[in-house]
């Protein structure tokens, strides 16, 4: 599930295609007014629409479609998305928004254009393919993971850390570096 917020910008219809044609569904979380969200969502091919939502109530959207087992992302560039942007599994601003939906976001996209997005995904994909390829002769991709292991975080976060130390032979201790990851264990932790 993709979240998307507020106006049309450019190229959102081209990136919604593209989400859908990679079975991503496209849900749109808007203050609009009803009329305007439907408006846009029929112009750019939008799944379902959320309308006249304040900063919780998308937080909320958020946190039902993760209880319907869907991995969460969401895109904004105010600080009405912020919370949103932290609780979806993704958060991704827009690099032109405001300097709190871009600290809540785990991505944020430089130019403002949404088919970034799209390439985001389409990269860490690839990178996810290419580590399990590894993973299968670990003799000597646990050096070469290790080697390039800055540029996986900035691809992947915390989930290199979990293929090296599945590399490890049953060594234990995964270090988390991702601050959702350190919450999500907390918070399973606080539910034992």
């Amino acid at each position: 599930v993709f979240g998307i917020a507020d106006t049309i910008r450019e190229g959102s219809v081209e990136a919604i295609n593209s989400l859908k044609e990679m079975g991503i569904e496209v849900y749109m979380l808007t203050g609009d007014h009803r009329n305007t969200a439907e408006a846009i969502a029929k112009r750019t091919g939008v799944d379902r629409f959320f309308a006249e939502v304040l900063p919780e109530q998308k937080v909320e959207v958020i946190r039902s479609l993760k209880k319907e087992g869907k991995v969460t992302a969401m895109a904004g560039d105010g600080i009405n998305d912020a919370p949103a942007l932290a609780e979806a599994d993704i958060g991704i601003a827009i690099g032109t928004g405001t300097d709190i939906a871009i600290e809540a976001s785990d991505i944020t996209l430089i130019r403002g254009d949404l088919r970034g997005d799209v390439e985001a995904i389409k990269l860490s994909r690839l990178t996810l393919k290419t580590i399990k390829q590894y993973a299968q002769h670990p003799a000597g991709v646990r050096e070469e993971i290790a080697r390039h292991r800055v540029v996986l975080r900035l691809l992947i976060g915390h989930l290199v850390d979990v293929v090296l130390a599945e590399l490890q032979d049953g060594r234990a201790g995964v270090r988390h570096h991702d601050r959702r990851v350190r919450r999500d264990d907390e918070l399973r932790a606080a539910k034992r």
